[in-house]
């Protein structure tokens, strides 16, 4: 019997190989995309390997914003309930359906987990955090955070709002005609309040170290998002990254180890004087900061697997990293909606003076009893939230959100800015109109409306996040009236966010 060449074994090798990456990454999709066309209010794409995210980069170039097709689909297609796509090997399903979303996000600390391989790139600080710990670790930091970090402590952070919004406007707003870049000055102010509230009152100083270090944060937190959405960590991960062949991620990891150390030495610092204190029965004449109040809720927990001194760190860094760019794009785009919208801004002035009068300083009580400011906050988010949409969770092991059969591998997230734009929850949803939050006749305002997501990883965050935008924009209205700088086309895009690409440029003109 005559043997085979070796041309022939080696041809048969590579038939077989393409003939299994075929089947992988084109046959077994499309066979596992046609059971979920059945279903009502399914959309199913065959887009072999990449799926819908090319969609992405074709609207930030052609249309200024990356969900421009996203919405339109929903617009034509209000029932529409989720869309099915082949991602490599599996399937990617976005979730539009309020109700779909709300089983999942009910099932997301049980049974999905976010894709670490895209993430390894972030410090442990942040990998250790509540955003992106899972599972029992992640159960374990939302009990105590949620023991401290809770609606009463927000609103006895409003004095530290109110000061640091006015050491802004000081700082930024001197003269009759101030022209300011708000897409990049207002993340100090976010960043501000959150140093604040960890660290204490007077924490941050003008010159001072904890001011450099924000301002190195900051710039560490950009690089970081380069790093995470580039090409080369979709293929190679962060190990490529640490070989330092690039002045980018050799820069984000000294600036990274610089900043890790200087919150372990601050922390470290904190904390033996704090226990020295209590221990010497000194009075505090001030409230606790947090940092001190989850050192005596972790005192109190006599479990083995309690919160450790690095995992109160790594809060810390997650709260400053998760707070400064979602709230700063928030104020920055609800600042824009106001300029092209100044009937909008003209009657938000109005309930802004009947309410405060010469108030020096916003109060809790101002702050509810301002409803059309609370509906700007609330549309501003419905229209550019900075959550256009949850991180992608991979399913741990097969299972169903509602007659939806998801099978273990499969990548799940909901798309809030889709059910945002659904005319079905909002009547014209392309209109930004606050008056839908005080008429009440938009099914999708109780529904569909989740900018902080939902569920048990609901944004722990929510509130202050409130008292920050609304404090700043009642300031700025009451004093200010508020135009764009022309000429401006406002282009959206991603960083770890959905942000404003095109710096947003105010001119603040006093009245």
């Amino acid at each position: 019997m005559e043997l085979p060449t070796i041309s022939t074994l080696l041809l048969t090798a590579i038939t077989l190989f393409l003939l299994r990456v075929i089947y992988k990454y084109f046959v077994k999709p499309y066979i596992l995309l046609q059971s979920l066309k059945k279903i009502k209010g399914a959309v199913c794409f065959y887009k072999p390997l990449a799926g819908l995210y090319p969609e992405y980069s074709h609207d930030i170039n052609y249309h200024n914003d990356p969900f421009y097709s996203a919405k339109k689909r929903v617009k034509e297609n209000p029932q529409m309930r989720f869309i099915a796509t082949p991602v490599f090997d599996s399937i990617t399903i976005e979730l539009y359906d309020p109700e779909l979303v709300k089983e999942f996000c009910s099932q997301m600390v049980r049974v999905f987990s976010k894709d670490q391989r895209v993430y390894s790139i972030l410090p442990p600080l942040a990998l250790n955090g509540i955003f992106m710990t899972e599972g029992e670790k992640w159960k374990g930091q939302r009990k105590v955070i949620s023991q401290v970090f809770h609606f009463e402590y927000m609103n006895k952070c409003i004095p530290v709002v109110n000061r640091t919004c006015q050491e802004w406007l000081k700082l930024h707003c001197n003269s009759p005609r101030s022209e300011v870049n708000v897409s990049e000055h207002l993340k100090a102010y976010t960043a501000s309040i959150v140093w604040q509230i960890f660290f204490g009152e007077g924490s941050v100083v003008p010159g001072g170290e904890a001011e450099k270090m924000m301002t190195l944060n900051l710039k560490n937190l950009s690089d970081m998002t380069a790093l995470v959405f580039s090409a080369l960590n979709m293929l190679f991960g962060a190990k490529y990254f640490k070989l330092g062949l690039g002045s980018l991620e050799r820069n984000y990891y000294r600036d990274t180890k610089t900043i890790v150390d200087y919150y372990n030495k601050t922390f470290a610092s904190m904390k033996k004087r704090y226990l020295e204190e209590k221990k010497a029965g000194v009075q505090q004449h001030r409230p606790k900061n947090l940092v001190e109040l989850l050192i005596d809720e972790i005192a109190k927990d006599n479990s083995d697997d309690k919160m450790k001194d690095d995992e109160i760190v790594s809060q810390v860094f997650t709260f400053l990293t998760a707070g400064t760019d979602t709230t700063s794009n928030l104020l920055a785009v609800c600042q824009y909606l106001l300029a092209t919208n100044p009937d909008v801004q003209d009657k938000l002035r109005m309930e802004a003076k009947d309410c405060l009068g010469d108030a020096p300083e916003i109060t809790y009580e101002h702050l509810a009893g301002m409803k059309y400011l609370d509906g700007v906050i609330k549309e501003s988010l419905r229209c550019y939230g900075p959550v256009g949409f949850q991180v992608p969770r991979v399913a741990l092991q097969d299972t169903k959100i509602g007659e939806l059969e998801i099978k273990k591998g499969y990548s799940v997230y909901a798309s809030l800015i889709c059910m945002h734009n659904n005319p079905n929850n909002f009547a014209n949803p392309d209109q930004f109109r606050p008056e839908r939050w005080i008429e009440k006749r938009d099914p999708g305002l109780s529904e569909a409306f989740m900018p902080f997501s939902a569920g048990g990883r609901r944004c722990i965050g929510e509130q202050l996040a409130y008292v920050e935008a609304k404090i700043m924009i009642c300031e700025l209205v009451r004093r200010f009236k508020l135009n764009l700088k022309q000429p401006f086309q406002l282009k959206m895009g991603f960083g770890l966010i959905y942000e404003a690409k095109s710096p947003i440029t105010m001119i603040y003109e006093k009245l």
